[in-house]
């Protein structure tokens, strides 16, 4: 995932995660004891992570890191399975975009994609994620957006977020019941 900052710092470079997960996404809560505002996410465990153009000897011998369930299908060989040549490719903007709409799918669906990956580190076949009818459309084009199979088709991470600020505060058709966390989920704790 591309990762920015704004355009006044000139040395700033974007950088790739390449191991988003569950595991590296942490929920805080707001600094307010008692705050109904919900928790924001964080990301963390950067010790994979490197610049996108940057000398990182794993980048450039395009060996594949991370978590093999969200392995976007461009890390893996073959992924196509029917032509026995190898295609894989190094990690990029796009498959930390397919990562996190992994991510998504999971929470939304209870499961993930490692039940679509062979032995091989290849894709069994091309996985559509959907996240189901019980969705808003615009959460579940999004997820499909970021999960297409073709890198090149998966939406910029910026875009994504923006139209996922965008659907959440102007979709009037999505009525969802909000369910305050327990008391023990959002105190603030010193450590």
């Amino acid at each position: 995932m591309m990762y920015e900052r704004p355009l006044q710092d000139p040395n700033w470079q974007p950088i790739l995660h390449r191991d988003l997960k569950p595991d590296n996404i942490l929920l805080r809560s707001r600094a307010t004891e008692g705050s109904q505002k919900p928790p924001y996410c964080v990301i963390s465990d950067f010790g994979l992570a490197c610049y996108e153009k940057g000398n990182d000897k794993f980048q450039s011998s395009w060996t594949k890191l991370g978590t093999k369930p969200f392995w976007a299908p461009e890390l893996c060989l073959d992924p196509i399975g029917d032509t026995g040549k190898y295609f894989s490719s190094p990690h990029s903007r796009w498959s930390d975009v397919w990562a996190l709409g992994v991510c998504i799918y999971g929470l939304c669906r209870s499961n993930s994609l490692a039940h679509f990956i062979q032995r091989g580190d290849r894709y069994e076949r091309n996985p559509i994620l959907d996240p189901g009818r019980a969705y808003s459309q615009p959460l579940r084009d999004n997820v499909m957006k970021a999960t297409e199979w073709s890198g090149s088709k998966r939406e910029d991470a910026r875009l994504l977020v923006k139209q996922f600020h965008w659907d959440v505060k102007h979709d009037k058709t999505v009525k969802v019941d909000i369910v305050l966390l327990p008391d023990w989920a959002m105190k603030k704790r010193s450590y």
